[in-house]
C-alpha cells in the first residue's frame, strides 16, 4: 500500500494509484474539507476505471493536538488542556460520521496518536488506528474499560471555544 499526502501533488499520486488498482493510504489529513475531496477522487477514478483498491483515509488527530498547544503557547491563548485535548478526536469523530453519511468506499484509519485516547476515543467504529508501541504499552498497562466512544458528541461549548479561539480548528471544523 502506498501512503500518500492529501495535497496537490499527492492527490494526482493518489489518483495514478487507484488507476493502477493499488491500496492507498491517505494521510496527513487535518479537515474536513480535505477528507470529502480525496474521497471524491477516489469515487470519480473508481467509476471511471470500475477499481475499487483498499482506500484509507487517514485522520492525524494527535498531531493536530500538537499544532494547537503549540499555537496557544506562542499566542498567549488560555484554554484548558481537557478542551485542547479533544481537538483532534472532535474532528475524527465528525469526519468518521461524514464519510458514513455519504457513502465513501473508504476506511478511517486514526493516525498521529500522541495519547492513548486517540484510541479510545475512537473505539467502536469501523475505523484502524496506528499507535506507536508506547501509546500501546500505556493502552496495556491501563487496560481501559472497552466503551463506544465513535459516536460521542462533543460538547457544544468545546467546539465554540476551540472554534472561538483557534481560526485553523475552525477551518478544519467546517464542512467546506
Amino acid at each position: 500500500m502506498t501512503k500518500i499526502p492529501v495535497i496537490a501533488a499527492g492527490i494526482l499520486a493518489i489518483e495514478a494509484e487507484v488507476e493502477a488498482n493499488m491500496p492507498v493510504c491517505a494521510t496527513e489529513v487535518f479537515a474536513l474539507s480535505q477528507a470529502v475531496a480525496i474521497c471524491e477522487c477516489f469515487e470519480r477514478v473508481a467509476k471511471r476505471t470500475g477499481n475499487r483498491p483498499p482506500f484509507y483515509v487517514t485522520h492525524i488527530s494527535g498531531i493536530f493536538d500538537e499544532y494547537l498547544e503549540k499555537v496557544a503557547s506562542r499566542e498567549g491563548i488560555q484554554i484548558a488542556p481537557a478542551v485542547l485535548a479533544q481537538a483532534g478526536c472532535t474532528l475524527a469523530r465528525k469526519q468518521y460520521r461524514l464519510l458514513k453519511q455519504r457513502g465513501y468506499h473508504t476506511t478511517l484509519l486514526g493516525g498521529g496518536a500522541r495519547g492513548t485516547h486517540h484510541f479510545t476515543e475512537l473505539v467502536g467504529g469501523d475505523v484502524h488506528i496506528t499507535i506507536n508501541w508506547s501509546t500501546a504499552a500505556e493502552l496495556i498497562r491501563t487496560n481501559p474499560p472497552v466503551v463506544s466512544r465513535i459516536d460521542a458528541e462533543t460538547a457544544p461549548a468545546v467546539i465554540d471555544e476551540l472554534s472561538e479561539k483557534f481560526p485553523a480548528f475552525r477551518q478544519a471544523y467546517a464542512d467546506d
